[in-house]
């Protein structure tokens, strides 16, 4: 029993260190981004900004999200962007209250 929990664990470690790395590589702000994972699904939660707090484009977010979806079923709550399985709109924001990873 110890044994598959500790797997369970390593799995969700493992799911969660790949989409950090997506993330990072798309150079999302994670100040403002909030994410979770379990072996099979990805929750994003807040907004999906870059790091520097200009917006990203939609094409990379279909990127990404393409990439993401490989790892697990997406749930996303973002302020700023509507995430589905078939779309991807940016619905804007305000930022002014927002603090970022960088200034660039």
């Amino acid at each position: 029993m110890v044994g598959k929990a500790r797997q369970q664990a390593q799995s969700r470690a493992t799911v969660n260190k790949t989409v950090r790395r997506i993330l990072l590589r798309y150079k999302v702000c994670l100040i403002n981004l909030r994410f979770s994972t379990t072996s099979k699904t990805i929750f994003l939660k807040g907004y999906l900004i870059k790091n520097n707090g200009s917006d990203l484009n939609a094409n990379l977010v279909r990127n990404m999200v393409a990439e993401l979806s490989k790892v697990g079923f997406i749930r996303a709550e973002l302020e700023n962007w509507a995430i589905s399985h078939d779309s991807v709109n940016f619905l804007g924001g305000d930022y002014s209250d927002l603090d970022f990873d960088e200034v660039a």
